[in-house]
């Protein structure tokens, strides 16, 4: 084999290879969103039918979640996940085909404030009952109720406002599953001491948690 012909299929492999490390970090269709400015923001999106009013947290280093519903006090439809910067968006139900969406609405909300989740809950996960204790370290110990809600909240790594969780569902057999997602304080619910908007794959669970 020449030289040259070594270097050309060379050349070709790790193109190819590039190819494959691209598929992986961007599975699925393209989706873009509008840009986010570090904080929290009261949206109005289109280009989703599944949803258009909700809420959006960026961090400064590219993370970003984005819900929405097809009315502002809906529970959320479909969710937007972002890693970090030079990420891509993921859809939760996933896209099926490309998305640009386009901010009809966007309001940063300066004053957010992460909320202090130590305590006793009281929720409701996709109608059916849980209690649950969030302890000072984010230990998330399941109580009575029809799910069983256990898990974490990562207090120091709050953004916009929210902060992350991590967290398992059991005993509610539909809803039973490992989540990721969000919980920030919803100043459209005064009596509520958070929201909570988690997703696996394909599902998301929208709940508000009441303090006991």
């Amino acid at each position: 084999m020449s030289a040259r012909l070594a270097v050309t299929l060379l050349a070709a492999a790790l193109a190819l290879a590039g190819c494959d490390d691209d598929k992986k970090e961007n599975p699925g269709p393209r989706l873009e969103l509008p840009a986010l400015s570090s904080g929290a923001h009261a949206l109005r999106l289109s280009g989703d039918a599944a949803g258009a009013s909700g809420w959006g947290f960026a961090a400064a280093d590219g993370r970003g979640f984005v819900l929405l519903a097809p009315e502002s006090d809906s529970a959320a439809a479909v969710v937007y996940v972002r890693d970090g910067s030079g990420k891509a968006w993921r859809r939760v139900p996933a896209a099926t085909a490309p998305m640009t969406l386009a901010a009809q609405l966007d309001e940063p909300q300066a004053a957010a404030a992460a909320p202090a989740a130590a305590g006793s809950y009281d929720a409701l996960i996709g109608g059916a009952p849980a209690r649950f204790t969030v302890a000072a370290d984010g230990t998330i110990t399941a109580g009575a109720g029809e799910c069983a809600l256990t898990g974490r909240v990562d207090s120091g790594k709050a953004y916009g406002g929210a902060l992350p969780v991590q967290a398992s569902v059991a005993g509610c057999a539909a809803l039973a599953g490992n989540y990721q997602g969000l919980a920030f304080a919803d100043p459209d619910a005064e009596n509520a001491r958070f929201r909570v908007v988690l997703h696996d794959t394909a599902k998301i669970l929208d709940f508000y948690a009441f303090a006991r």
